[in-house]
């Protein structure tokens, strides 16, 4: 995994179901945006789970933010934004 010197982590409050999103800094390395209504161990959890993705290379691949995360994920942008259903 990502050393702790090879990563930003800004805690914001975010708006309804997002857990976290990371942005690639111009060094290369990823800032990780965590929601901070999160409880610690959900905060854990989603900061792994992001830099999972800098570690696989999901930001160079070929791959679209659906195939990434799967199908789960398209269903929850589905619950929650239902005008994206079956997109």
């Amino acid at each position: 995994m990502t050393a702790p010197d090879d990563y930003n982590v800004i805690m914001l409050p975010f708006p309804g179901p997002i857990r976290a999103c990371v942005r690639i800094n111009g060094d290369g390395y990823p800032t990780v945006y965590i929601n901070d209504n999160l409880c610690p161990m959900a905060k854990r959890e989603a900061l792994r789970h992001e830099l999972g993705h800098f570690a696989r290379g999901d930001f160079y691949s070929h791959w679209t933010i659906y195939d990434v995360e799967g199908k789960k994920c398209h269903e929850k942008r589905s619950e929650y934004f239902p005008e994206t259903a079956g997109v």
